[in-house]
């Protein structure tokens, strides 16, 4: 038998550690690829990661309002269905996004950092929270959010040599200076 949905998840995968090598044009065309057989399955399964993957790699070659309309049709998408688990990371990709448009952007960057965070405490991800916290100070550099950042570090016992949390001490070195 054949797992199709595994198959294109995978397809993602590979597009998203071509695109971190560097081969940007055929990991754009193999994460196309993978959304248009997710579309054409008509699964729901792992759909918004896989749309998430490519969204990324959009922004990052400066396919700003593209990448934002699939984020927004993700965020659709997991408003109609189930899968809640991408939402908090969602909102803060959309932040991100939405400043790499434009910096007049910033009070609906702040917004979607904020719903980010509120999602995240929701769901008891505090990785999740981590990322949008760190995401929130480095945008508002107020007192507010650095000690929110503070609260959320303090908070892992472990784990500090992960990426998230050297940039987020990295962050509030800088925002305690």
């Amino acid at each position: 038998q054949s797992f199709p949905v595994w198959k294109f998840m995978a397809m993602a995968y590979v597009a998203q550690g071509l695109f971190l090598q560097g081969n940007h044009t055929q990991a754009v065309e193999l994460a196309d690829q993978a959304v248009a057989s997710f579309e054409f399955l008509g699964s729901k399964l792992n759909f918004p990661h896989v749309y998430y993957i490519r969204s990324e790699m959009y922004c990052e070659l400066g396919r700003v309002d593209e990448a934002l309309t699939h984020l927004d049709y993700e965020l659709n998408h997991c408003e109609q269905s189930s899968e809640r688990f991408p939402v908090a990371d969602l909102h803060r990709l959309r932040g991100n996004f939405l400043l790499a448009q434009s910096e007049a952007n910033r009070d609906q960057a702040e917004a979607s950092f904020h719903m980010a965070i509120e999602i995240a405490q929701q769901q008891a991800a505090k990785s999740l929270e981590l990322r949008d916290a760190t995401s929130l100070a480095r945008l508002v550099r107020d007192q507010e959010s650095t000690e929110r950042l503070a609260e959320i570090t303090a908070w892992f016992t472990e784990g500090h040599d992960e990426a998230d949390m050297i940039d987020a001490r990295s962050l509030l070195d800088e925002l305690n200076g």
